[in-house]
C-alpha cells in the first residue's frame, strides 16, 4: 500500500492507494466542505501511475509527497502523532510545536484511551474523533487546541462531547466514533 500526502493552500489530506495502484480512500479532516471535496476530486489521481501528470498540472498550487511506509505496522504513538500533526496543520495552518512535553502528553492520552478498552485501533479512532469534534466544544476549549491542554482536560473534554454540552446541533460523540 502507498500513501500520498496532498497539500494545498487551505487543506491538507492523504490518499491511500492499493498495491495495484488504484485509489483506495482519501483521508480528509472533518472540517472539509463540499467545495473542498470538489477540489479533492480534481487533484487526486485515481491511479498512482498518473501522479506525475497531476504534479505537472497542479505545479505551484498543490504539493504531492509520498509518505514512506515501513515494512511493518506503524507504531501506536507514531500513528497518534501523525493524526495530531495533520489535525493541527488543517486547523491552524502551520505545523505544531512538538517537543518532549508534547510527546509525553500524547503518550499519556494514547495510554488512557487504550486503557478504556478496545485496544490500539479503537484508541486511534477515538483520538481522531476527539480532534474532529473539537469545534463542538465550548469557546474556551476550542481556543486551546493543544496536546498539553487535551491531556490535562481529557476527561472533561470527553464528557462534554458525550453529553453534547455547548452545542445545539445534537452532535453525538458516541455515534461519531
Amino acid at each position: 500500500m502507498k500513501r500520498l500526502r496532498v497539500r494545498g493552500n487551505r487543506l491538507s489530506f492523504e490518499a491511500v492507494y492499493r498495491d495495484s495502484g488504484k485509489l483506495k480512500r482519501v483521508e480528509v479532516p472533518a472540517a472539509a466542505t463540499q467545495e473542498h471535496w470538489a477540489v479533492i476530486g480534481q487533484v487526486v489521481p485515481a491511479r498512482w501511475s498518473d501522479l506525475d501528470v497531476f504534479k505537472e498540472r497542479w505545479v505551484g498550487k498543490v504539493w504531492y509527497e509520498e509518505v514512506k511506509m515501513g515494512s511493518g505496522k506503524v507504531g501506536f504513538v507514531k500513528e497518534l502523532t501523525g493524526i495530531w500533526f495533520a489535525a493541527y496543520q488543517n486547523r491552524v495552518g502551520v505545523s505544531p510545536k512538538f517537543g518532549p512535553a508534547q510527546g509525553a502528553a500524547l503518550k499519556r492520552i494514547g495510554n488512557y484511551l487504550k486503557s478504556q478498552g478496545g485496544g490500539e485501533s479503537e484508541a486511534v479512532e477515538v483520538f481522531r474523533g476527539i480532534l474532529d469534534a473539537w469545534d463542538k466544544l465550548d469557546a474556551f476549549s476550542r481556543e486551546r487546541f493543544d496536546l498539553l491542554y487535551l491531556d490535562s482536560k481529557l476527561n472533561i473534554i470527553i464528557q462534554k462531547l458525550k453529553k453534547d454540552e455547548g452545542t445545539r446541533e445534537g452532535y453525538n460523540f458516541r455515534d461519531k466514533v
